[in-house]
């Protein structure tokens, strides 16, 4: 499906100018299509919250993925790591507006299953 959200739509959010967010904006309207297609949510609510996704993974893709701080010289690097309430959409304030925006609560509940990793140093 055609994305709703827009690189124009994204810059505004964002208030920045020209730039191209087009993985996040395809990523939002996978996430939109695949979890809150078939919601019955009307088109403008959709469009509205694939707008907060989008905007939501590019601040995500702007901020390093999560890195805080990186060294070269003896090679550090320090990760974020959000109390539990900021994790998943929590941790924009686009990810925040489109979890209100959401009004089946099928996004609160994509993340409700807790976050996990693993990092294996080999």
């Amino acid at each position: 499906m055609t994305a709703r959200a827009t690189n124009a739509d994204i810059n505004e959010l964002l208030d920045t100018t020209g730039k191209t967010y087009t993985l996040a904006i395809e990523s939002a309207n996978v996430l939109v299509n695949e979890t809150l297609g078939d919601a019955g949510l009307s088109e403008d609510r959709l469009t509205m919250i694939e707008r907060f996704l989008a905007a939501h993974f590019a601040v995500l893709s702007t901020q390093g993925g999560g890195i805080a701080r990186r060294s070269v010289g003896e090679s550090s690097e320090t990760y974020r790591t959000p109390k539990e309430s900021m994790q998943g959409l929590n941790s924009t304030v686009w990810g925040q507006q489109a979890l209100a925006a959401d009004t089946t609560g099928t996004l609160s509940a994509l993340g409700s299953g807790g976050l996990k990793a693993e990092f294996r140093v080999v």
